[in-house]
């Protein structure tokens, strides 16, 4: 599982960075968001050394300014809790979803020096206009294998938002509520909270 999650992740990565057209996108719609949101994070890659090197100041900083904006995390988290988050009190809460997220970065930091020359074929995106959920399906292309990639959105008052991501059959949230589940049932809400104090911990600390 922990490989799974480690592959899911990084190709999440490797996939989200990948080329896009952006000025062009009309972000007001999910496959243009999905768009304008890969060609800006890809510009800012190509344009700054210190994240090609794996700096975690400006990866952190990344995240926040171009591909938070355009996300749910916390209902990326809440759902990867599952029946747990109501278990969780609202500091829980707030505590699992910022080391959640300090946890994917660490992990991204690994995979950002690998974005190349991968190049994204969007397939054709098809949703009724009053459609409040959708999926754009994509797929990566580089090196290897074509890797199916696909992104959940919802539209809330403030716009489309990512939150959910499919690899290869794999959805994001899906694979995390197992591993979730599981740390909640062997030490509580507080148990959880400490395994993701602990891996961002072992992640720094080996970096």
């Amino acid at each position: 599982m922990r490989a799974l999650l480690l592959k899911t992740v990084l190709m999440l990565q490797a996939a989200f960075l990948a080329v896009g057209v952006v000025h062009a996108q009309n972000t007001n719609t999910p496959d243009g968001l999905v768009k304008f949101v890969v060609e800006d994070v890809m510009t800012t890659i190509k344009n700054d050394k210190a994240i090609q090197s794996g700096d975690l100041r400006k990866i952190n900083a990344l995240v926040d300014q171009k591909i938070l904006p355009y996300s749910d995390f916390q209902k990326t988290t809440r759902l990867s809790m599952g029946r747990n988050w109501a278990k969780a009190t609202p500091q829980q809460q707030a505590q699992i979803t910022q080391e959640f997220k300090t946890l994917l970065i660490r992990i991204y930091g690994g995979a950002l020096a690998q974005v190349k020359d991968q190049k994204v074929q969007y397939k054709p995106f098809r949703a009724a206009a009053d459609e409040t959920d959708v999926v754009v399906k994509t797929v990566v292309v580089g090196k290897g294998e074509p890797i199916q990639l696909d992104y959940r959105l919802e539209k809330t008052a403030a716009g489309w938002k990512v939150y959910d991501i499919n690899i290869l059959g794999a959805w994001l949230v899906e694979s995390y509520r197992n591993q979730f589940n599981d740390q909640v049932s062997k030490g509580g809400i507080d148990g959880l909270v400490k395994f993701l104090q602990d891996r961002n911990t072992a992640l720094s600390t080996n970096k």
